[in-house]
């Protein structure tokens, strides 16, 4: 007989928002909505970043004519500044989300633990 689990038989959920027995985010409620205004923002401030850097380079580059060569390295530094600048964005949104105390899918706020009871419950099973 096969034993593994078939949908609504004891299957995992992975989708959100379907019933199954064992939904691996059932206090979070997902809105298809947030990710993509995420993203937008995301890629928005990267691109507004790199387009002002490009911006500033270029009128530094241009200065004297632009040859082949001032082309080039155009172009390098563009591409190097637009992953400099995923590499900054994508912290600064964790960071912020961490600040406010806001749950990373969802952004709702997080309920507030009592660590103090966890601790404590954590040190007398050490004794």
């Amino acid at each position: 007989m096969d034993d593994t689990p078939h949908l609504g038989q004891g299957a995992i959920c992975t989708k959100p928002g379907r019933l199954g027995t064992a939904n691996p985010l059932p206090e979070r409620a997902f809105n298809p909505r947030w990710p993509r205004v995420r993203r937008f923002v995301f890629f928005s401030l990267v691109g507004l970043s790199t387009v002002t850097a490009a911006t500033f380079m270029a009128a530094i580059l241009i200065a004297n004519g632009l040859a082949w060569i001032e082309l080039a390295i155009l172009v390098l530094f563009t591409t190097n500044f637009l992953l400099i600048a995923l590499s900054f964005w994508s912290p600064t949104a964790g960071f912020v989300v961490q600040a406010l105390g806001l749950d990373p899918i969802s952004l709702r706020r997080r309920r507030p633990t009592n660590t103090s009871m966890v601790l404590e419950s954590r040190s007398k099973s050490w004794s």
